[in-house]
């Protein structure tokens, strides 16, 4: 198969779990930062204006997210597969390499806080996994979600919001 499966894989291939660039602030000094579904699936489209962007993202910092991550990547892959471009053996690829690069955090860890935060911000419990673990950890949060990053700003969380100027 052509196109974004193809991409998808050799981007896949690329992905090193575990390796990271050496942190600007020396040797042995990792930041770690909370990614969240949206930025994470830019290290796998090439052809995304946001690809290399996300990808310095992802180089020199230590990954944490939510569990349900694997969740919400898969689901995106499979519009993906379902859309014929995607095999599922490349998407499956895909979720398996992000496990390996990330630190996992037990949803049941978080999900009070995000259900709290739900109904305080009306905002979707799932993206509010993410800002609970960056606030309970005092984390960055990466996202390519401007909704997302309004909504942890307003809760004073630090926020590396990426888009494309047009």
């Amino acid at each position: 198969m052509r196109g974004r499966g193809d991409a998808c894989a050799r981007a896949t291939a690329r992905s090193h779990p575990g390796q990271h660039s050496p942190d600007p602030r020396g040797p042995g000094s990792v930041s770690r930062v909370v990614l969240d579904a949206s930025l994470i699936m830019k290290w796998y489209l090439p052809d995304d204006p946001l690809f290399e962007d996300a990808l310095a993202v992802r180089d020199g910092i230590e990954g944490v997210a939510p569990a349900f991550v694997q969740v919400e990547l898969a689901n995106t892959l499979w519009k993906y597969v379902r859309a014929g471009l995607l095999d599922i053996d490349s998407a499956c690829a895909v979720v398996s390499s992000v496990v390996g690069r990330l630190e996992l955090v037990a949803d049941e860890d978080l999900i009070e806080a995000a259900q709290r935060l739900s109904a305080s911000l009306d905002h979707a419990v799932y993206d509010c996994l993410y800002i609970a673990l960056a606030r309970r950890d005092g984390l960055v949060l990466a996202t390519v979600d401007k909704r997302l990053a309004a909504r942890a700003a307003d809760l004073g969380v630090d926020v590396r919001y990426l888009s494309k100027a047009v």
